[in-house]
């Protein structure tokens, strides 16, 4: 009885190994796709290691946004990241820090689709958010009373390769009225 289980565990392994067809890039031929009743669209998971020409891209969009935000001596903190793969829906990135009573500019700025969502907020109070245009920059000024401050950038839509990023810097002092 023994033997017959083994050889029924064999035949059901190797039965189960032949029925997964694979072509040589390594995603399944369509026979071996499982099927249902109801058509469903032909989606492939984003793979779990990006390509080449996914890096180049994301390389290219992180240097523009950086380029458009440009270097501030005055910097508190910032972030720079990728909001969506091309495959999967929208991503969101934050970061969150100690900030001192005063005035900021909130520098935002995207590449890589049309628009996205910025949002901030500071510990116990209503976040405020902005839809973000990309390639160009976005200043907001606020007088924030201090405390810790999240920022956060979001993709609006689903299969978009973009970056965005947020620099939060010290405002430059307003200048006295003129007499």
């Amino acid at each position: 009885m023994a033997v017959w289980g083994r050889a029924i565990a064999v035949v059901a392994v190797l039965g189960a190994l032949t029925a997964c067809e694979y072509a040589e890039d390594g995603e399944p031929r369509p026979a071996a796709r499982p099927s249902s009743s109801a058509a469903q669209p032909d989606v492939f998971p984003a793979p779990a290691t990006p390509d080449a020409a996914w890096l180049a891209r994301m390389d290219r969009r992180t240097a523009e946004v950086n380029r458009l935000l440009g270097t501030s001596g005055d910097l508190v903190f910032g972030m720079v990241g990728g909001l969506g793969d091309g495959h999967s829906a929208e991503a969101t990135q934050g970061t969150s820090d100690a900030i001192p009573a005063g005035d900021y500019v909130f520098r935002v700025a995207c590449a890589g689709d049309k628009d996205i969502h910025f949002q901030r907020l500071r510990s116990r109070s209503t976040p405020e958010g902005f839809t973000i245009s990309c390639g160009k920059v976005t200043e907001i000024r606020r007088t924030l009373p201090g405390g810790t401050l999240t920022v956060e950038l979001a993709g609006l839509r689903q299969g978009t390769e973009a970056v965005g990023g947020v620099r939060v810097v010290k405002a430059p002092a307003k200048a006295p009225p003129n007499p």
